[in-house]
């Protein structure tokens, strides 16, 4: 019996390894094609065009990079699970905006009320955004400081 905090799905690996098969397949096979208006008569895809089985290799390749397979045997944590669904929830809603400052700030338009647990997810994908513009102030501010042009009002006086 498995525990309880996490979710190891029999087939995870097998069917991660078909599935990255079938999506870079479809990928070159649609490269190669400039005419995208056939219609799918039989087989898996019946009733689908050309452009939606494109579409759907289209979003599962982008969903492996953005949510990258865990390696062989690694469990899924519940945590884990939640956290991506917390903050795919707040891009579907888009609830964080880029502000005048150039920081990325979670607004959220639905209320409602939030855990702890929920808002510290919030703030840890807010400092991950956030990261590489934050190094970028920092390295401006500590220039300025250094060349004496980060001044306050009081040091003018």
């Amino acid at each position: 019996m498995s525990d309880a905090s996490t979710v190891k799905p029999v087939f995870r690996n097998v069917l991660q390894q078909a599935t990255a098969e079938w999506v870079t397949a479809i990928l070159a096979y649609y490269r190669r094609r400039k005419n995208l208006t056939g219609i799918y008569m039989r087989g898996y895809f019946a009733g689908m065009a050309d452009r939606e089985v494109l579409e759907l290799a289209t979003q599962l390749h982008e969903s492996s990079i953005k949510y990258p397979a865990c390696s062989e045997g690694e469990p899924v944590s519940i945590d884990t699970l939640k956290h991506l669904h917390v903050i795919e929830k707040i891009g579907d809603l888009d609830d964080i905006v880029t502000l005048e400052d150039g920081y990325q700030y979670f607004m959220p338009k639905s209320g409602g009320a939030m855990s702890a647990s929920v808002l510290r997810i919030i703030a840890a994908e807010l400092d991950r955004r956030n990261a590489v513009w934050d190094e970028q102030v920092q390295k401006e501010l500590a220039r300025l400081a250094d060349n004496g042009e980060n001044k306050s009002v009081c040091d003018l006086g």
